[in-house]
């Protein structure tokens, strides 16, 4: 399992001890539906990041890998404390299904994305051998979709606690993560594409398609 200490890391801060003085809280279905999307997302849609590997690309990268650690814990933790201290409620709405299905969406989105790049995707933003442009499949309109598919199960996981503050912290802090990621990603690419990447950018979206 890859990023396993990172993901045992974020399983108990962000949602084992925020809810040990709501022990009862630890026991809805809610959660560990949850944590087990927590796990699906660090161990599998994740490339795995070393330190090493952060420090050696530290001029491509500025320091976006950290700031999307950290924008994602707070985007988990948030909607998190909102429904254990003030919502608390472990029944099933409509709300529930829905938020599941984003997580479920956005989770296969992204994967979608991941496997389309194949090698090249890489925790770190930096340049690898035989580096080449992927313009299909979810890279046909939208230039960056693992971070669209990433965001929208972050909202979802807010979504199935009806965590409404919690959600709007959550969406804030990925698309603030994200939005230094592709600037310095975009930066890299038209370096080494040059005409080509600013080609495919002049026909394409960031991540959402009229928007952005």
């Amino acid at each position: 399992m890859k990023n396993l200490r990172l993901t045992l890391l974020y399983l108990f801060t962000g949602y084992i001890i925020p809810l040990l003085p709501r022990m009862d809280a630890l026991g809805c279905y809610k959660v560990w539906l949850l944590m087990l999307s927590c796990i699906v997302m660090l161990a599998w849609a994740n490339p795995e990041i070393t330190i090493t590997e952060g420090l050696q690309n530290a001029s491509n990268d500025r320091g976006t890998v950290m700031w999307i650690f950290l924008m994602g814990y707070i985007a988990m933790i948030a909607p998190i404390i909102e429904w254990g201290y003030f919502i608390k409620s472990c029944t099933w709405t409509n709300f529930t299904t829905l938020g599941l299905l984003m997580i479920i969406g956005g989770l296969a989105y992204r994967i979608y994305a991941i496997t389309a790049l194949g090698r090249q995707f890489t925790g770190v933003v930096k340049q690898i051998s035989g580096h080449h442009l992927v313009v299909t499949g979810p890279y046909t309109r939208v230039r960056h979709p693992s971070y669209l598919g990433s965001i929208f199960a972050f909202s979802g996981c807010a979504v199935t606690l009806e965590a409404w503050i919690g959600l709007v912290i959550c969406f804030t802090s990925m698309v603030f993560a994200y939005a230094l990621r592709i600037s310095a990603e975009e930066k890299l690419l038209e370096t080494i594409f040059g005409d080509e990447y600013r080609s495919y950018q002049s026909r394409t979206w960031r991540m959402l398609p009229y928007v952005w």
